[in-house]
């Protein structure tokens, strides 16, 4: 028993520093559409409307893949 729980911590932690570089990733992409991608002409409340809805997909995805890696994992 003890044996699995520490198996379980470790995948635990695992995700989060996965969860933590998909973080990072994602600032980085907003960081650099803010600067070189967004021109005079676009408003920002479409660029704001538009990055909403790309996160809110990217999000989704993300979470899909990590159920379907804990459901292959722990099955």
């Amino acid at each position: 028993m003890q044996k699995l729980n520490c198996a379980i911590c470790i995948k635990r932690l695992k995700l989060m520093f996965f969860n933590l570089d998909i973080e990072t990733n994602l600032t980085l992409v907003l960081i650099v559409l803010w600067m070189l991608v967004i021109p005079e002409h676009f408003s920002y409340l479409k660029f704001f409307k538009c990055l909403y809805s790309i996160f809110g997909l990217l999000l989704k995805v993300v979470k899909l893949m990590l159920n379907l890696v804990l459901y292959f994992w722990f099955s």
